[in-house]
Parts: structure tokens; C-alpha cells; sequence
């Protein structure tokens, strides 16, 4: 049996805390992607220069420090709201 020292026991545990550390820093989501939510299995942790948002329970976005933000609580009408809009917001299926 080889004789293990306590140094080289450390040493081992350092090179694996650094291993753990460099691997969880590449999960860093880019500015304006998702960074959480309800199912979400992707990066939660955003650059420095953005912060985490929770628009609704389903999607959180990485937004940038300056940003304005503004969630609102009503239905958003995307397209042209006079032929066939879709209606998205709390409680509509769109």
C-alpha cells in the first residue's frame, strides 16, 4: 500500500474544487437569454453586466443592470390586431 500524505490529499481535493469551479463558470447565460423558470434546466446565473429577471413563472431573462423594466399584468396583442391578433397573457391561450 502506497503511503498518502495529508499535502498530497489536499492538493488532491484543491485540483477538484478548481476542476468543479471552471465547469460551473462556463454555465453563464448571455445577455438577453432565459436564466430560469418553472422546468427550466438551463444556466440560472447571468454575465456581470446582467441580472436576472423574472418576467413570468414560466420565463426568467438575463436583462442588462441599466435596463428598464417594466412587467406588466394584461394581455400583450402581437401582430396586426385588426386581422387575426393573438392574444397572450394571464389566463388566455394563445
Amino acid at each position: 500500500m502506497l503511503p498518502v500524505s495529508i499535502p498530497s490529499i489536499l492538493a488532491l481535493a484543491l485540483a477538484l474544487a478548481i476542476t468543479s469551479t471552471a465547469q460551473e463558470a462556463e454555465e453563464v447565460q448571455v445577455d438577453y437569454g432565459q436564466c430560469g423558470g418553472e422546468g427550466w434546466e438551463g444556466p440560472f446565473i447571468c454575465s456581470e453586466a446582467s441580472q436576472c429577471h423574472e418576467i413570468d413563472e414560466f420565463y426568467y431573462e438575463c436583462l442588462p443592470l441599466d435596463a428598464e423594466v417594466t412587467v406588466i399584468d394584461s394581455p400583450v396583442i402581437i401582430g396586426n390586431p385588426t386581422k387575426d391578433p393573438v392574444i397572450r397573457g394571464p389566463n388566455r391561450r394563445g
